[in-house]
């Protein structure tokens, strides 16, 4: 993990001879890490590819960070056939996108930060062809360009809403008939 003076936990993680008394780690009596949380400390960097010999890790919170690449496929095959239980960011889960209904799929993560971002570039593959708006031709391009600017749509106005009653993937398909409605007609 890299981070910056500005990191949000504190000085007990340089200075702290015990590391079960570090912010944000959780230990058994034994003083073995028990959990990790993590989230939204300004972390950066590449996920670290030995979190799982942390053996008796049983919750893994890195959600809200800059870490960059998937978590590894130990710890994931470990999160699948035991209670260990990561909750992290949508860049880095390997979960699957079921792209009918705009969720993701049960797998390594039991609970993914979503990515306003990376949610209106899979609804662009997914329901327009291409997430790479200029690949694709004629008003599409500025259906796409509209439909993947987050700023378009207020209910992502904080983040994603994960208590919207409409279902935002249907909410996101009907807006991109009525955008394409309005540019073949008015554009």
């Amino acid at each position: 993990l890299n981070s910056c003076g500005s990191c949000l936990f504190n000085e007990s993680w340089v200075t702290g001879t015990n590391h079960c008394t570090w912010t944000g780690v959780t230990c058994s009596e034994s003083y073995q890490v028990t959990g990790l949380f993590m989230q939204d400390k300004q972390f950066s960097g590449l996920v670290p590819s030995d979190l799982n010999g942390l053996s008796n890790l049983e919750t893994l919170n890195l959600s809200d960070n800059d870490m960059i690449g998937l978590l590894p496929n130990d710890l994931c095959e470990r999160s699948l056939e035991t209670t260990l239980h990561i909750y992290a960011d949508a860049d880095n889960c390997p979960n699957g996108f079921d792209t009918s209904t705009g969720t993701y799929l049960s797998g390594c993560c039991d609970n993914i930060l979503v990515d306003v971002d990376i949610y209106l570039n899979e609804f662009a593959a997914a329901i327009l062809g291409d997430s790479d708006c200029q690949a694709l031709g004629g008003t599409e391009i500025s259906v796409c360009d509209y439909m993947t600017n987050k700023a378009n749509h207020d209910i992502f106005a904080n983040g994603y809403p994960e208590d919207f009653s409409g279902g935002v993937w249907e909410w996101l398909k009907e807006r991109s008939i009525l955008v394409r409605m309005f540019l073949n007609s008015c554009g």
